[in-house]
């Protein structure tokens, strides 16, 4: 399964289909929870998240004006919200 935030990623369609879903949705990277995910991927083993500095605030690129990224891959899980 492949959900993302961003527009053009094949994950976007899920992501717009239900929004509130997603956003509540928490991912694990080899048992580990990861935050700031834009795109993941179960079936590649991929995520994409908003990097963040030591302090675990996310920054921009120096000298550009786009949030920097990076790519992790393991196994990778979604716990999907409750609908209690």
């Amino acid at each position: 399964m492949r959900v993302s935030a961003k527009k053009g990623d094949p994950g976007f369609a899920a992501w717009e289909a239900d929004r509130e879903r997603w956003r509540h949705a928490k991912i694990f990277l080899d048992g580990a929870a990861i935050d700031h995910v834009v795109t993941v991927d179960t079936d590649a083993g991929y995520v994409l998240r908003n990097k963040t500095n030591e302090d675990g605030q996310i920054y921009c690129i120096p000298g550009m004006d786009e949030i920097a990224e990076e790519d992790l891959f393991g196994t990778v899980t979604i716990q999907e919200p409750s609908t209690e």
